[in-house]
């Protein structure tokens, strides 16, 4: 069994617990405090509704990465931004994606909306920002799980276009010895030649 900690507000597995009446204390591994569950919450609360998200994390973010970002930095511990240098057209998507992602934003929970913006980004050669824009909003609304779904499938599928092999317009050689011995063969004939014209040449004449 799992459920989220009234005191951390992590997602953990239920270990050592104390009964009190008609409630259960469970025992957080992860912070140490106790939760209490009772019956009304045993039975009507499954585990995904337990799984609330918790509140957006709060105070300055990097604009490229979202990481947290303290007063007085000049450049994200994360991601290696320097603030003073950033330029927010760097990161836009062309203006029909751009309002794809707002209509998006405006409409989260509608599957259509998701499938209409990564179609765009696809079409426009933009899935690296629309996966960093997807990681941004999981970390920002912990327990949004449509943004770690279509952030993870981005992950992966962005991965698995940079292991596709990249051919070249002139194979290999099959036969890499062979062409050592041509190449050393014609570089002979050539030495060959340069000393076959050598000893044609007519002597130099003598001074008197």
């Amino acid at each position: 069994m799992k459920y989220v900690c009234d005191a951390c507000s992590r997602l953990v597995t239920a270990g050592s617990f104390s009964v009190e009446g008609d409630k259960v204390a469970l025992v957080c591994p992860a912070c140490g405090e106790a939760s209490e569950v009772g019956p009304e919450q045993e039975r009507h609360a499954p585990v995904l509704e337990l799984a609330r998200p918790r509140p957006a994390p709060q105070g300055p973010r990097c604009p490229k990465c979202g990481a947290a970002r303290s007063a007085g930095d000049e450049a994200c511990g994360r991601c290696g931004l320097v603030y003073a240098l950033f330029k927010p057209e760097n990161l836009a998507l062309p203006a029909v994606v751009e309002e794809l992602w707002s209509q998006l934003e405006s409409d989260w929970n509608n599957p259509a909306r998701h499938e209409a913006f990564i179609d765009a980004c696809s079409r426009a050669g933009a899935l690296v920002e629309a996966a960093r824009r997807y990681r941004i909003k999981a970390e920002q609304t912990p327990g949004d799980t449509l943004a770690v779904r279509h952030r993870d499938e981005l992950v992966n599928r962005l991965m698995a276009v940079s292991t596709i092999p990249v051919a070249t317009d002139r194979p290999a050689s099959s036969h890499p010895l062979l062409t050592v011995f041509v190449v050393a063969g014609f570089g002979a004939f050539l030495l060959f030649l340069i000393y076959y014209a050598i000893a044609r040449m007519p002597a130099a004449t003598a001074w008197p």
